[in-house]
Formats: C-alpha cells, structure tokens, sequence
C-alpha cells in the first residue's frame, strides 16, 4: 500500500480542505483533498487532533489511494462523517 504524497498548495492564501463522503456504519472511510483559496471564503467544520501514537494505524482511501492514518485521526473522522450527505473539514 502506497502512501498519500499532497500536492503543494499554489498561493500562500490557499488551504486544503478533506471532503468526508457519506456512509454508514463500519464502510471504510474515504475522502478527497482539495484546494481552496481563503478568499473563496469557503464554509467547512474545523477539527483538531493530536496524533498520539504512529504505529497504531488504521485504512483509509484519499483521492482513491488507500493509506493509513493514525487510530485517532480516524475515529474523528468516523465521528464526522455522515450518512446522506458529504462533509468539508
């Protein structure tokens, strides 16, 4: 399994924003990243997390790439995610 490489951001007013797509229960998390620039005054649900432990990894598929994260990052995420509609974090 690959690991994810981030595309560099263009301007130093761009973000990058993970798109959490709808699902249910135990289906495995997937999600896009995407540029957006700040003067686009995108709406989007702050998170922050520590990392905790790096060797207790679980999958996740971003931009159709599997790789893996930290347990943590993942249970926030799973907490996040909604079952009929996509959410901008």
């Amino acid at each position: 399994m690959s690991g994810f490489n981030y595309k560099p951001l263009e301007t130093p007013e761009t973000i990058r924003l993970l798109h959490l797509y709808p699902g249910q229960g135990y289906e495995r998390l997937s999600h896009c990243l995407h540029h957006v620039s700040l003067y686009e005054d995108p709406i989007y649900d702050g998170l922050s997390y520590t990392w905790r432990n790096l060797i207790v990894t679980q999958t996740i598929v971003c931009n159709d790439v599997e790789s893996r994260t930290t347990s943590n990052l993942y249970n926030a995420l799973y907490r996040f995610r909604e079952e009929e509609q996509g959410v901008l974090l």
